[in-house]
Formats: structure tokens, C-alpha cells, sequence
């Protein structure tokens, strides 16, 4: 409510784009253009990792239109490796337009599959969870029955956890709100 909780850092921050207080209650970020890996993607919101296992919960609101819009949450070692999991759009090989996405990347690389599911609602419960090397993608319509989207094995260090919205929009310069609810970190 109204200014963000200690130990939160912007990475790429452009304040204009981000607020507590169009959604009262929540935190509205206007996903632009640009990617993580590309050192472009601006206002991700991150916070320090806690040791050993752990899991990581949002509710999203999300419309996704164009092709690579993405929302949801970050497990971040640097540009180069991390996982993002959440809603997306996305034309192409692999991808189902508009669903959920999870993205692994390891030493500058997207690492396959990205688990893409056809998914239309625009609200969203996200959970990603650390166990060792594992790291699994879980999603929920009610915030109550979690199902398996899809899991990854990285030797990352993943020293921080947080969300985003962005991606590359084909050049398109609108942006599209994603709108978190609440950001909970706890034992899987």
C-alpha cells in the first residue's frame, strides 16, 4: 500500500512506468519494450534470494496481445541466467499466442522447452519454486489447486526473486499493464 516494503531494488527503473497507486492495493507496471537477457527489459522489481529452497507466489492481471508481451515472476542470478514464468503472448515455433510461458536461460541461451500452454483468462495465480536444481512452474485460477506447468534443472545461484513486464513488441511502442496483487515468498 502506497511505497514498497524494504529490500525491494528496481533494476532499469523508469518511475513513470510503474505505481502503487493506479490499482490501489497493488502494483501496476506498464510493460514496455526490451528483454532481460538483452539488458533492456526496464522496472524489474527484485528483492535478495533466500538460501536453499524456496517458492515464490503472485496473483497476475494480464492481457497480453502482441507477440513476446510477458508478465510474471523472476528467479535472477544476472542477464544471463535466470527463469521467468508467467503470461505472455507469443507467435511462432513453440508458442501457443496467448497463455503461459516459462523461460530458462543459462549462460546467455535459451534452454527448451518453454512449457507453452494455451491459457485466456486474464488473472492468474504464479508459483515458482526452487528445490535443489529443480526449478518447477505451478499455476492456479483460484489461488487454491495448483497445477504443474513445468519444471527446469539449472546450476544457477539464484541470488534475487521478483517480477517484470516487458518484452520485445516487434517494435510496437505501447505498453500493456500487468497488474501484481501480492509477491509472497515462502517454503515450498
Amino acid at each position: 500500500d502506497d511505497v514498497l516494503g524494504g529490500g525491494w531494488t528496481w533494476l532499469r527503473e523508469i518511475p513513470g512506468q510503474w505505481s502503487l497507486e493506479k490499482v490501489p492495493g497493488s502494483l501496476r507496471i506498464a510493460g514496455g519494450r526490451g528483454s532481460v537477457n538483452a539488458e533492456t527489459m526496464t522496472n524489474i522489481l527484485l528483492r535478495p534470494a533466500p538460501a536453499g529452497d524456496f517458492q515464490i507466489e503472485t496473483l497476475l492481471t494480464f492481457e497480453p496481445d502482441q507477440n513476446h508481451q510477458f508478465a510474471g515472476l523472476v528467479i535472477y542470478q544476472d542477464n544471463n541466467n535466470f527463469i521467468q514464468a508467467g503470461q505472455a503472448y507469443c507467435r511462432g515455433g513453440g508458442c501457443v499466442s496467448r497463455g503461459i510461458y516459462m523461460n530458462h536461460y543459462g549462460k546467455g541461451l535459451i534452454v527448451p522447452p518453454n512449457f507453452a500452454q494455451v491459457y485466456k483468462n486474464n488473472v492468474v495465480v504464479l508459483r515458482l519454486v526452487r528445490k535443489g536444481t529443480s526449478y518447477i512452474f505451478e499455476i492456479s485460477g483460484d489461488g487454491k489447486v495448483f497445477y504443474k506447468v513445468g519444471s527446469h534443472e539449472s546450476d544457477m545461484t539464484p541470488l534475487q526473486i521478483g517480477v517484470l513486464a516487458g518484452q520485445n513488441v516487434d517494435g510496437i511502442s505501447t505498453t500493456v499493464p500487468a497488474v501484481f496483487d501480492y509477491f509472497e515468498v515462502s517454503s515450498p
